[in-house]
C-alpha cells in the first residue's frame, strides 16, 4: 500500500468514514470530505452513488474535483485496493459486466472514436493500459443505435473497458480524484 493511499485511509478515517464513502447527495458533508481529503495529500475519492459516466463527471466537477485517472500498474493496484477497502471486493458470482464490479473513471474518446484521453486531454494510452479483451477500439459499427461506447471504466479485477457513457443502464459507482494528484 502506497504512502498516498495510507494517508487516505487515516483522513477518511479522522473524518469518521473508515467504512464507507460519502453520498454526493450530501453535499456539504461531502465538500468537508472533499477539503480534508485533498488538503493532506490524499488522491481519490470514492462514490457509492451510482450514475452514468456523464452524471459522475457532472457530481465530481461540482465539489470541485475531476474523474480519476490512472495512470500506471502501481495506480491500477491504488485504485484497486481502494475500491475493496470502500466499495468492497469483486463478487466473482456475477456477470463480467456487472455494474457492482466496475466504476467510472475519467478517460473517454468522446472527441475521436478509438482516441482515448483523459479529461485533462492527457492520453490514456501512453503507458501498458490492461484493456479486457476486445476493448478501447473504433466499436461506433456495434452500438446497435445506442450512444456509443465512450467512457472508461475500471474493474474491480484491474481491467479497464469502454462502455455506454451515457446509457441509464450503465449506472456505476466512480472516483473521483484531488486536484494536482
Amino acid at each position: 500500500m502506497t504512502e498516498i493511499f495510507k494517508k487516505l485511509l487515516l483522513v477518511l478515517s479522522l473524518v469518521g468514514l473508515p467504512y464507507s464513502v460519502a453520498s454526493l447527495n450530501q453535499r456539504p458533508r461531502f465538500k468537508k470530505l472533499v477539503s480534508n481529503v485533498c488538503d493532506n495529500k490524499g488522491k481519490y475519492i470514492l462514490s457509492n452513488n451510482r450514475k452514468t459516466w456523464v452524471l459522475a463527471l457532472e457530481a465530481c466537477e461540482k465539489v470541485g474535483l475531476q474523474l480519476a485517472k490512472v495512470r500506471s500498474e502501481t495506480e491500477v493496484e491504488e485504485m484497486k485496493a481502494a475500491i475493496e477497502y470502500f466499495l468492497g471486493p469483486r463478487d466473482e458470482s456475477l456477470k463480467k459486466f456487472d455494474n457492482r464490479n466496475w466504476i467510472w473513471l475519467g478517460g473517454n474518446d468522446l472527441k475521436l472514436e478509438g482516441n482515448w484521453e483523459w479529461l485533462d486531454g492527457t492520453l490514456v494510452d501512453d503507458w501498458d493500459v490492461p484493456w479486457i479483451k476486445k476493448a478501447g477500439k473504433d466499436n461506433s459499427k456495434h452500438v446497435g443505435g445506442l450512444d456509443g461506447q465512450n467512457a472508461l471504466s475500471f474493474s474491480k479485477w484491474g481491467k479497464f473497458d469502454d462502455s455506454y457513457h451515457n446509457d441509464r443502464r450503465k449506472k456505476r459507482p466512480f472516483a473521483c480524484q484531488c486536484p494536482e494528484t
